[in-house]
């Protein structure tokens, strides 16, 4: 996508950041736009946890080691991916948020600490739906404690 022949072929002078990142990986640029419509602006810092962009927080304490650099830190948009999980993955959960109309409603199986039933929550609330209803399994005992 970031060649001269792709962009001759497709009569495109300029591409965004977003789609020139994209390449294939199996999502389109308006799958990324996705990603930009549920961007959080207002999302802040916050010591102890780290952000994400659609500003659900993980506490940092509950991470592995190498992914506790990031307390404090707001994320930006997840091209080709973030600390846990890659685009597609992010793509996936906003188009589940995206059909959703006045309620939301999701379950994650194997929830580990539960970042997808979070930030779908997060995005939903983004849209103004306040009838979220999510339920998250972990076997674990100790993922769950961390997960509550």
């Amino acid at each position: 996508m970031a060649t001269d022949e792709y962009r001759d072929k497709l009569g495109r002078s300029q591409q965004s950041e977003l789609e020139s990142l994209a390449g294939y990986n199996g999502y389109s640029s308006s799958d990324l736009a996705l990603l930009t419509a549920f961007q959080n602006p207002m999302a802040q810092p916050e010591p102890g946890f780290v952000v994400d962009f659609l500003g659900s927080r993980m506490r940092t304490s509950s991470l592995w080691t190498s992914a506790r650099d990031l307390d404090g830190q707001v994320l930006g948009i997840p091209v080709p991916g973030d600390y846990h999980a890659e685009t597609i993955e992010w793509i996936g959960l906003l188009k589940s948020v995206r059909s959703a109309k006045s309620r939301y409603v999701a379950m994650e199986l194997g929830a580990g600490l539960g970042p997808w039933i979070v930030a779908g929550a997060a995005a939903a609330r983004s849209k103004q739906i306040t009838d979220i209803r999510l339920c998250a399994v972990e076997a674990d005992p100790q993922h769950f404690a961390l997960m509550r």
